[in-house]
């Protein structure tokens, strides 16, 4: 542990198998721990137009903090923000659009609490 918190990386990969809604989600968290993302970034390798949300699932109900409409393929965007994940909840990427055998990359960076009292200290 540094500083009562363990770094949290993640890479999420997804080829698509054809057009239309595709997710990536990472694990649930755990119960007594949480995640502050500080970092999310990602490629999304496409032929066509495609879409990209991030956000967390929460109780089956996704909520988006991120959204790129018409990304570049093969350019590299990112969040300025830091998101909070807490028990129960997992990163869900959307990926819609596109066709078979397009690829998206997602990059996670950001630290794991056991003890959510301990979060930003």
């Amino acid at each position: 542990m540094i500083n009562g918190h363990m770094p949290y990386r993640q890479t999420l990969h997804m080829i698509k198998v054809g057009a239309g809604v595709e997710y990536i989600m990472d694990d649930q968290i755990q119960p007594g721990w949480t995640v502050v993302l500080t970092h999310i970034a990602f490629i999304d390798e496409t032929s066509d137009l495609t879409q990209v949300l991030i956000g967390c699932r929460r109780r089956s109900l996704d909520h988006w903090w991120e959204e790129e409409v018409a990304p570049q393929a093969g350019q590299l965007y990112w969040t300025d923000e830091e998101y909070y994940l807490t028990e129960g909840e997992r990163l869900t990427v959307l990926f819609d659009g596109g066709g078979a055998g397009d690829q998206l990359w997602v990059y996670v960076d950001g630290k794991l609490y056991e003890n959510p009292s301990e979060v930003g200290s």
